[in-house]
């Protein structure tokens, strides 16, 4: 003979309602909102960090020679146009590095705050893709568009 057993309601481990209630009591957010609103700002702190990094391949670095020219125009030293350009590029690169290890870390906590197991930042992943589409850039430029015909005043061959 065999007897059939009710089975009992399940219920919520403590661990479960414990993890709940913290997410709550830091968000102010239910679980799956807290979840859902972490997830959304780890796409924008990914999104940042790729403006970013694509930024120290063009714009930097042309605002710099760009400053550097200003420096050039004023004073006539083509050292001090050279070392400003360079001493601001470096700075700048750094201080954008700093940040982005910083947005990167940002990035890991929210990834893990949304649910996922995030060990490493995406920052890695993020500087290989810059460079290389930088660099895909530099080779066009170069070898495509080295004898094309740009602007009006370039000296023809």
């Amino acid at each position: 003979m065999s007897t059939l057993v009710a089975a009992a309601p399940r219920r919520r481990s403590r661990t479960a309602t414990a993890r709940r209630d913290r997410v709550r009591a830091l968000t102010g957010l239910p679980a799956p909102t807290a979840r859902a609103a972490a997830s959304a700002g780890s796409a924008a702190l990914l999104a940042f960090e790729v403006v970013v990094s694509l930024s120290m391949w063009l714009p930097i670095p042309f605002a710099w020679l760009w400053v550097g020219g200003r420096v050039y125009h004023v004073t006539g030293s083509l050292a001090a146009d050279g070392g400003v350009a360079l001493l601001g590029f470096t700075l700048s690169i750094i201080l954008a590095m700093r940040g982005l290890l910083f947005v990167d870390d940002a990035w890991i906590a929210l990834r893990r705050r949304a649910g996922r197991d995030q060990k490493d930042g995406a920052l890695t992943q993020v500087v290989i893709a810059s460079a290389t589409f930088g660099l895909i850039g530099f080779f066009v430029w170069y070898y495509a568009l080295s004898h094309a015909y740009v602007i009006p005043f370039m000296p023809s061959r």
